[in-house]
C-alpha cells in the first residue's frame, strides 16, 4: 500500500487523539485532592480523639485513632520507616510513568488515586515515623485492621484499574480495526 505524507494509518490516529488539558492533569488534582483529604481528615480525627475519646459514628464504624509502624494489615511492623519511605516512592515513580503512558482520562484518575493515597501515607512516615489510622470498621466484635483515608483512595483506585470499564479503551478497538472494504484489496487506498 502506497501512502501520501498527509495519511496516517488508523492505529496512528487513534493514538494522537488527545484527551485535552483537563484529562490530561486530572490525576494531579485527584492526587492532590487526595492528600489533602487524608491529612485534614488524619489530623481532625487525631485531634478529636485526644480532646473527646473514640467517636461512634454507627454500630460498624468507629473513628479512633493509632499509629502503624508497618504496612497493610500491620505487616512488617519492624521495618525502618525510611525503608519503607523508599519502597512506596519508587512505586509512586512507576504510577507516574503510568499516568504519563496512558491516554485514558479513567485510567489518570485512578492512578492519581492510588499516588495520593500512597503519598499521603509517605508523608506520615516522614512526620512520625508511623502511618496514622482512624477509620475502624467492625462488626459483632470481628474487626476490619484500621486504615485510613490514603488506604481508601489507593484501595478505590486500585478497584476502578480492575473493575470499571474504560469507555475510551473500547473506542480505541473500534477504531483500530479496519473492514476488508476498507483495508483494500491490496494496491492503494482510494478515496
Amino acid at each position: 500500500m502506497v501512502r501520501t505524507s498527509s495519511e496516517k494509518p488508523l492505529r496512528a490516529k487513534a493514538a494522537d487523539s488527545s484527551i485535552g488539558p483537563i484529562g490530561r492533569y486530572a490525576w494531579a488534582v485527584v492526587t492532590a485532592l487526595a492528600v489533602a483529604a487524608d491529612q485534614v481528615g488524619k489530623t481532625a480525627a487525631f485531634d478529636h480523639v485526644a480532646e473527646h475519646g473514640v467517636i461512634y459514628v454507627t454500630p460498624f464504624l468507629t473513628i479512633r485513632a493509632g499509629m502503624n509502624p508497618g504496612i497493610a494489615f500491620g505487616l512488617a511492623t519492624q521495618a525502618q520507616p525510611l525503608l519503607l519511605v523508599a519502597v512506596a516512592a519508587a512505586i509512586s515513580l512507576v504510577l507516574l510513568v503510568c499516568i504519563w503512558r496512558t491516554e485514558s482520562i479513567l485510567q489518570r484518575i485512578a492512578f492519581g488515586m492510588i499516588l495520593g493515597g500512597a503519598f499521603g501515607n509517605i508523608a506520615d512516615r516522614l512526620r512520625f515515623g508511623a502511618v496514622r489510622d482512624v477509620i475502624d470498621l467492625h462488626w459483632n466484635g470481628w474487626h476490619w485492621p484500621t486504615f485510613n483515608l490514603a488506604d481508601a483512595f489507593i484501595t478505590i483506585g486500585v478497584l476502578i484499574l480492575l473493575f470499571v470499564p474504560d469507555p475510551t479503551n473500547r473506542n480505541k478497538h473500534e477504531n483500530s480495526t479496519l473492514s476488508i472494504d476498507e483495508q483494500g484489496s491490496g494496491g492503494s487506498r482510494t478515496q
